[in-house]
């Protein structure tokens, strides 16, 4: 997660010292309000083949909670584009692996998505500036498995994302404002298990964020 976040940061600062007065840089911290998907693969060092839906939380240690940052390109129009990465600890239901046989699956060093992001927002809209984005990239999972046999624990580029956001922002002066907002992202993990074997997990998640973002 760190190696991911460093990597991130870079790239969005690095950008934005190029950037024209219309960019915005914001950071956000936020919760997992739901998340769902499925679960499948084959463990040939432990219980071979298996598939099962899960729903997924937040993950068990509780040292981590999802943030992100994001850098936006706004244009004269109030569209505009920005790259935006996200991380989030999460993990299966512990009841739906006990009823498939595993004892772990959890990306518990986060899963990290980064997207490129089209926005709109409505400034003219006086206190409140409402605004949407949808966007496409891919994520960056660390998984820890485990059933009986084969463990995986590193990162790995595992597949595409999508996301989707809809909030709004209040300006403050300086050029500061503060935002809450959902977010919506679908991820399509896969990754290789270190004792052999493949593992996929689907993952629709609903959260909810605020942030702060300075404009330059």
């Amino acid at each position: 997660m760190l190696q991911a976040f460093k990597w991130v940061s870079a790239l969005l600062l690095t950008t934005a010292v190029s950037a024209n007065a219309q960019t915005e840089l914001s950071i956000y911290g936020g919760t997992l309000l739901s998340a769902d998907g499925t679960i499948g693969g084959n463990d040939p060092a432990g219980i071979g083949a298996f598939g099962f839906s899960s729903n997924w939380e937040e993950s068990s240690d509780g040292a981590e909670r999802m943030f992100g940052a994001r850098i936006v390109w706004w244009q004269s129009n109030d569209s505009g584009w920005g790259l935006d990465f996200e991380h989030a600890p999460m993990r299966a239901d512990p009841d739906a692996l006990v009823l498939s046989g595993l004892d772990t699956f959890e990306f518990g060093g986060g899963t990290s998505l980064v997207t490129l992001n089209a926005y709109h927002r409505w400034s003219d809209q006086g206190l409140l500036v409402p605004y949407v984005g949808a966007g496409i990239g891919f994520s960056i999972p660390m998984l820890e498995f485990d059933s009986v046999g084969g463990t995986a624990a590193r990162y790995k580029l595992a597949g595409p994302a999508m996301q989707w956001v809809a909030g709004a922002s209040v300006p403050l002066r300086d050029n500061w404002a503060v935002f809450g907002e959902y977010k919506g992202s679908y991820v399509a993990n896969s990754t290789e298990l270190s004792g052999g074997g493949t593992v996929r997990a689907d993952v629709f998640s609903n959260a909810f964020n605020v942030g702060v973002t300075l404009g330059f």
